[in-house]
């Protein structure tokens, strides 16, 4: 009996010895692949700082456009500044809409406003995409999923508003 319990006890304490040796092993493992992502990662970030500091455009491997209209928007779209005020405007959209409640419904007032900022929004988020899409030219915009997901929001929103409209204006309803 005495043989038997000392087994039982030496039994699962070597399979807990092992349960933890493959956790720590994932563990060290998943440690290593990270660490050669942060590497190819702080290499690729470094490598841009030198570009960008250098004056060459990250994305030099795009066809500069022929218009002069078309440089000028990129330049303005490839700016730091144009994705951080995007990253505003989308950011305090969706602060906005947080507020849209049930108490905020109740009230025509605060309803018809929320549909202005909305609408606004809207017209704003077109206007990125009108000018990410002459910057890039077409073909290229639609290659970016991120693209396309304002498309399909700017499309998508825009007929609900037609949509809302007409059927405001219709005598059926």
């Amino acid at each position: 009996v005495f043989f038997l319990v000392v087994w039982i006890v030496i039994g699962s304490f070597w399979m807990m010895n092992l349960l933890v040796a493959l956790i720590i092993d994932g563990y060290n493992s998943a440690s290593v692949r990270m660490s050669e992502q942060q590497k190819i990662l702080t290499a690729s970030r470094y490598f841009a700082q030198q570009v960008r500091s250098a004056g060459w455009s990250v994305n030099a491997d795009l066809d500069a456009p022929r218009l002069r209209v078309c440089r000028y928007v990129r330049t303005i779209v490839e700016s730091p500044y144009f994705e951080s005020i995007s990253t505003f405007f989308v950011l305090l959209n969706v602060g906005l809409m947080c507020l849209n409640s049930t108490l905020v419904m109740d009230d025509p007032n605060l309803s018809r406003a929320m549909d202005v900022q909305n609408d606004i929004f809207l017209g704003l988020l077109g206007i990125e995409v009108l000018m990410v899409m002459t910057a890039y030219g077409v073909a290229r915009f639609f290659q970016h999923g991120w693209y396309i997901l304002d498309f399909v929001v700017v499309i998508g929103g825009s007929l609900s508003i037609i949509l809302e409209s007409a059927l405001r204006f219709s005598p059926v309803g």
